[in-house]
């Protein structure tokens, strides 16, 4: 079923593609109506085109990622908690799903419009493109031994709604944010061998509610001074589920750190080097290793933890 659905999906993009650039061929001698008919038609086949692309690299990665190994059954439904101790994964896949939408929401939004969709339209067309997306792999899960997960269908709903928000109202994108910050762990690149499967390595990855004080500025028309290069927030994390080891660990936890793109905005100006602004770009969803300081509770063992931004690694753990 799934092969099938891959490439069903593959020949859409390919099919919108070759359209688009049949419309893009129209001469120019058309009535200036038509030819704004015919450039709003093919922005629409464009993001067509792209967003079946992206459902189909996800499918692509689903099927190696969970589905081949485990095959198809019958729809099966459970129940498998959020965050508590005997779950899955400790609740880092759970996190994993509110990040992954709120940020494929960020994504496929500038790619609307960047190929020329109105705002708003950009807003509605990402908000429903990713809920789809998000959703459907929830749904095919139902019909392998994964079963079901209603959990994963709210996660996904609470970081596109985390999304819609800041989109809707600009003070609270200023000033807060969501990202993940990520280093593979060396049990899980040993076991798996297999790198498109890095998706399940939640070990290696710590999640951050992001506050932005630099967002105070925006937001309330407030001079953060120099806290504007600081960031701080809450911060979680498990060890030891996926891949599993001897000691579970579920870690929440305080943090402070820099705010990468403001430093880089100070240090390089806003006509910086395209590399320093991709850099920029991407701290403001990954947060890089060493750039960040947390106190962290194992709500499983009840011990504290000083971390320095790498996942369950460098850090100083303190008996209660």
């Amino acid at each position: 079923m799934m092969k099938n659905l891959i490439v069903i999906l593959t020949i859409v993009t390919f099919s919108s593609n070759l359209w688009a650039e049949e419309i893009n061929s129209v001469s120019p001698e058309i009535p200036e109506t038509t030819k704004e008919e015919s450039t709003s038609t093919r922005r629409t086949l464009l993001a067509g085109s792209i967003s079946a692309g992206i459902l189909g690299t996800l499918l692509t990665i689903g099927t190696f990622s969970w589905w081949k190994d485990t095959g198809y059954t019958g729809w099966g439904w459970k129940d498998t908690g959020f965050f508590g101790a005997d779950t899955y994964a400790g609740g880092s896949d759970k996190a994993g799903h509110i990040y992954a939408c709120y940020a494929a929401a960020k994504g496929t939004k500038q790619i609307y419009e960047w190929l020329g969709v109105s705002p708003r339209g950009a807003l509605a067309l990402s908000t429903g493109f990713t809920f789809f997306m998000s959703n459907i792999v929830e749904v095919i899960d139902g019909f392998t031994p994964h079963d079901f997960e209603w959990a994963d269908v709210v996660t996904n709903v609470t970081g596109l709604s985390f999304f819609y928000a800041g989109e809707k109202f600009p003070a609270l994108d200023a000033l807060f944010g969501l990202r993940i910050g990520y280093t593979p762990t060396p049990e899980f690149v040993k076991d798996k061998k297999n790198y498109i499967k890095l998706i399940n390595d939640y070990s290696g990855m710590i999640f951050f509610v992001d506050f932005k004080p630099a967002g105070l500025k925006e937001a309330f028309g407030i001079s953060p001074g120099p806290a504007r290069y600081f960031i701080l927030g809450i911060t979680y994390g498990t060890y030891g589920y996926s891949p599993t080891g001897p000691i579970e660990r579920r870690n929440l936890g305080f943090y402070t750190g820099l705010n990468i793109p403001e430093v880089l905005a100070a240090i390089f100006g806003p006509d910086s080097h395209k590399c320093i602004r991709a850099t920029s770009t991407f701290g403001k969803y990954y947060a890089y290793p060493f750039t960040s300081v947390s106190l962290n509770r194992d709500l499983n063992h009840e011990t504290t933890a000083v971390n320095f931004g790498v996942a369950n690694r460098w850090q100083i753990t303190i008996k209660d």
